[in-house]
């Protein structure tokens, strides 16, 4: 048989459906395939739940929100209905909290069971309600005796310290001191603002004049002959050593004044023999130098007559 067109249509509308509505219950954490049970409950204030919202028992997940319903003309508006697995027996006189899922502000049901019987709730039974205390619920109650009790002493204290503190003239002077030093960065942050407009600039110059003139430097120091050099300074150094030895030894005449010590005894004699005629010469110059102005004295022609 020969299927028409618009059957298939309908056919593949139809599938979509069906994937789409076992997605959404998937994504809520419905199991379309496992039997469930309903049960009730009834709160004044739901605190933001909502449907989808997990049920635990002692932790594990047995089922979720499926619906939650309000009339607000009953003393307890809201009625919350929770879908179970349906091998979850619900003891009677259990309790169903509302409470907080986690740090992130969500909510979610917990089961806790009455261990005391063994008769259990059927399903489509109201269970009992409490809404479980959050995690700031009584810390004001908590706190504030400590508070009352430890700090305001402490406080009082502090207070009279900061009066002490504010009427005495040291604070004062310091505001002032600190006022001077106030007023003097700013003198010295403005003469730093003149110096670095008008002298870094020179200064800046006179660097690189000063790196130019290293780099000249440099390249005259490149071209020197270093190994030239240095091989001129250790012939130097070898002649050097060479006068040095002939000076020592007696075979030359140098080698012989510094190291003869007759000649030397015979050259200080001569000396002290020159400084003596010097000094008789000083105090009896006629003994050696005889001259006559205007001819020759009477004591010559005396000596010149006895002669005769």
């Amino acid at each position: 048989m020969k299927i028409n067109r618009e059957f298939k249509i309908g056919l593949m509308i139809i599938v979509g459906i069906t994937f789409l509505v076992f997605g959404v219950n998937y994504l809520k954490g419905v199991n379309i395939f496992t039997p469930s049970t309903y049960f009730y409950a009834k709160y004044k204030n739901i605190d933001g739940l909502m449907t989808s919202a997990p049920v635990r028992i002692n932790g594990h997940t047995i089922g979720t929100v499926h619906e939650i319903t309000y009339d607000f003309s009953q003393e307890t508006p809201f009625v919350v209905v929770v879908s179970l697995d349906d091998d979850i027996q619900i003891p009677e006189g259990s309790i169903l909290e509302l409470s907080d899922d986690g740090l992130l502000g969500g909510k979610c049901m917990r089961i806790i069971l009455n261990r005391e019987t063994d008769k259990m709730l059927n399903p489509g039974d109201t269970i009992y309600s409490r809404v479980a205390g959050g995690m700031f619920d009584g810390l004001e109650e908590k706190l504030m005796p400590q508070i009352s009790d430890q700090l305001l002493p402490h406080v009082d204290s502090l207070l009279i310290a900061c009066k002490i503190l504010i009427e005495n003239k040291s604070l004062e002077n310091s505001l002032k001191s600190l006022e001077v030093i106030t007023k003097n960065l700013e003198v010295s942050s403005a003469k730093l603002n003149t110096m670095m407009s008008n002298d870094f600039p020179h200064i800046i110059s006179n660097v690189d004049t000063i790196t130019s003139n290293f780099a000249t430097t440099s390249q005259n120091l490149s071209a020197i002959d270093f190994a030239n050099t240095m091989n001129e300074i250790d012939a130097t150094i070898k002649n050097l050593h060479e006068i040095t030895a002939k000076l020592q030894s007696t075979d030359g005449t140098a080698g012989l004044l510094l190291n003869d010590k007759e000649l030397y005894t015979n050259l200080n004699s001569t000396v002290e023999s020159a400084e003596a005629l010097l000094t008789d010469i000083k105090q009896n110059p006629s003994r050696y130098i005889n001259v006559s102005v205007f001819g020759k004295s009477k004591d010559n022609n005396k000596d010149t007559s006895k002669r005769k």
